[in-house]
């Protein structure tokens, strides 16, 4: 799970970074002008019940696998304005009544809990942080600590006017500590945010590392001396006279891309840890400016690479995520029942009609071909039928053909629709209208019409403008 707080955005924007992260599952609420704003983005194979969302939190009910225990979490931007803040306090002791459930909270509280959580010239108010300690006491939560830098907050500023504070944490009470003992929470250094992220494990990583099955990663993109290794690679492949050809000297680039990624690249994750570890040690050393964004521009870099590389992976991952029993069956289920039959003669109904003795067979065979890959000989056979356009048609012209596939297929093809639905707005450009739900293809005609209409009723000389027509083969 994913939160941000103060996104400073409208959720629309905010609801785009889904495919970005690789989190399917999305709520949260539009900020006020540049003020406030929150976003929780999950992975759907977790559940995750939306209990209430306002400017001051996000509550759910969590289960991360069905056979585990559900616990609640809310994640919190605290109140900004001091006056207000005792209203924030009062808001989560109701909250605590609101349900049983084992409890964690996290998020930017915008207070510190005691005096040495807050670094500046100016003391931090005792009454304040009492109302906080007293909130805490009240909802049972426990502070659950950190490793990593003190301050999550830092103004940026030099000398005097510097100021860091620990505004971020994360608390829960016994119950949900006794179900994740293990809990640990990191203060992640960040080049640009002045609030450092939290990162909250709630047990060891026990994954098993597999051998993985290479591939062309876009961030060596990055890298100036990408072409030539490129070029020089591929001139080295041989004749590439046919398909074949082509396809067998794709292998040595591939082989020559990772030998020389394996000498050039560091591997971008633990780079990213050691400039986050040089980043503390020089906000500990209180280092020079200069120093401090020179690293900073190089873990923008480093950070940057990782983003092309998760974004990679996140899209071939949703996509190769096993489809669900429900996927499958929908697939079915929503096809005409009647609709002409392909080659094998059965329509859908057939299936339908027989589901319950059929389901587990045919769940098993689509699941195995979006495994191996591998498309059986006849499954995709298709009967072309041309239907008249007009009244005894003479030329080839007059029909518009149709394919008819048989319904195994189409149960394949329709699960690959359903799961690329929810994207296509994201990933289809604005100026392609038609064949996305929610865009009509009469839309680029009104704009044409309308461009035309201007440039025709535009008589001034200095605002003249011309339109191309062009047909794209």
């Amino acid at each position: 799970m994913v939160f941000l707080c103060e996104t400073r955005q409208q959720l629309h924007k905010m609801k785009r970074l889904r495919n970005r992260l690789g989190l399917r599952g999305f709520d949260g609420i539009s900020s006020i002008g540049k003020s406030g704003g929150l976003a929780l983005f999950w992975d759907d194979s977790m559940y995750v019940s939306v209990q209430d969302v306002n400017a001051r939190w996000i509550d759910v009910f969590v289960r991360v696998a069905p056979s585990e225990p559900l616990w609640r979490v809310t994640f919190v931007y605290g109140e900004p304005r001091v006056e207000n803040r005792h209203l924030m306090w009062e808001s989560l002791c109701r909250l605590r009544n609101m349900s049983e459930l084992p409890w964690l909270v996290v998020g930017d509280f915008n207070k510190a809990l005691w005096d040495y959580e807050h670094m500046s010239m100016t003391a931090r108010p005792q009454p304040q942080m009492m109302a906080f300690r007293d909130c805490f006491e009240v909802c049972q939560l426990v502070d659950l600590g950190f490793l990593g830098y003190p301050f999550t907050y830092d103004n940026k500023r030099s000398g005097r006017a510097n100021v860091q504070v620990r505004l971020d944490r994360a608390a829960a009470d016994n119950a949900w500590r006794d179900l994740f003992p293990e809990a640990a929470v990191t203060h992640l250094t960040s080049p640009r945010s002045d609030h450092r992220s939290l990162l909250l494990r709630c047990m060891q990583d026990t994954s098993v590392k597999v051998v993985k099955a290479r591939r062309y990663e876009v961030m060596w993109e990055r890298e100036a001396s990408l072409a030539e290794v490129v070029v020089a690679a591929w001139a080295a492949s041989g004749a590439k006279g046919d398909l074949g050809g082509v396809t067998a000297a794709l292998k040595a680039p591939m082989a020559k891309l990772h030998e020389w990624s394996n000498k050039t690249i560091v591997n971008v994750m633990r780079e990213i840890e050691k400039s986050r570890t040089r980043l503390e040690e020089l906000h500990n050393m209180n280092a020079d400016r200069n120093e401090l964004r020179k690293e900073s521009d190089h873990m923008d870099e480093l950070l940057y690479k990782e983003e092309m590389m998760w974004l990679q992976r996140s899209r071939m991952e949703w996509l190769k995520h096993a489809f669900s029993d429900k996927e499958i069956s929908d697939a079915l289920f929503q096809m005409g029942p009647l609709k002409a039959p392909g080659p094998d003669g059965f329509p859908a109904r057939f299936f339908q009609r027989h589901w319950g003795m059929m389901k587990n067979d045919i769940i098993e065979a689509v699941r195995q071909f979006f495994s191996s890959g591998v498309m059986p000989e006849g499954v995709n056979n298709t009967t072309i039928v041309l239907i008249p356009k007009v009244d005894n048609p003479q030329r080839l012209s007059e029909f518009r053909p149709i394919s008819l596939c048989n319904v195994i297929y189409k149960i394949i093809s329709k699960c690959l629709v359903n799961r690329l639905r929810p994207i296509l707005g994201d990933i289809i450009s604005e100026e392609q209208s038609a064949f996305v739900p929610g865009r009509l293809i009469t839309d680029n005609a009104f704009i044409a019409f309308e461009c035309t209409h201007y440039i025709k009723q535009e008589k001034d000389p200095d605002k003249a403008f011309c339109a191309y027509k062009m047909d794209l083969h």
